[in-house]
């Protein structure tokens, strides 16, 4: 009798490893979409987009030395805040360097192809 299913696959393409990922609900729908929309499943959209050129971003050497750039201005910010604080300067509104870190997380991140999404700790 005649075995029926799928054909056994060669060695080379077995695939035997497995890498736990864990993602946060929002994430976890936008691979489903994205996968759906593909016509692929999520195993294999996941697989094909984590392994693809695309999926690797090279920071151009331009914006690293912005990146470089921005992270001296929020130092100076950081070391302005800290005499803010102590009183070695004139009070300035808390406010503002909250919006200016924010401006800054956010241009480093567009300039390190994170777009929309927070890095790690959100810096």
């Amino acid at each position: 009798m005649k075995k029926i299913g799928r054909p056994k696959l060669e060695n080379t393409q077995r695939r035997e490893s497995k890498v736990l990922v864990s993602y946060n609900e929002q994430e976890l729908e936008e691979i489903k979409r994205r996968a759906a929309e593909s016509g692929k499943s999520e195993a294999v959209f996941v697989r094909e987009a984590s392994l693809s050129r695309e999926a690797i971003r090279v920071i151009a050497q331009v914006n690293r030395e912005a990146v470089s750039e921005l992270r001296s201005i929020g130092t100076l910010l950081n070391q302005i805040a800290k005499g803010v604080n102590e009183g070695k300067l004139a009070r300035v509104d808390p406010r503002y360097f909250e919006e200016v870190g924010d401006v800054l997380r956010a241009v480093k991140r567009e300039f390190l192809g994170y777009g929309d999404s927070e890095d790690n700790n959100g810096k």
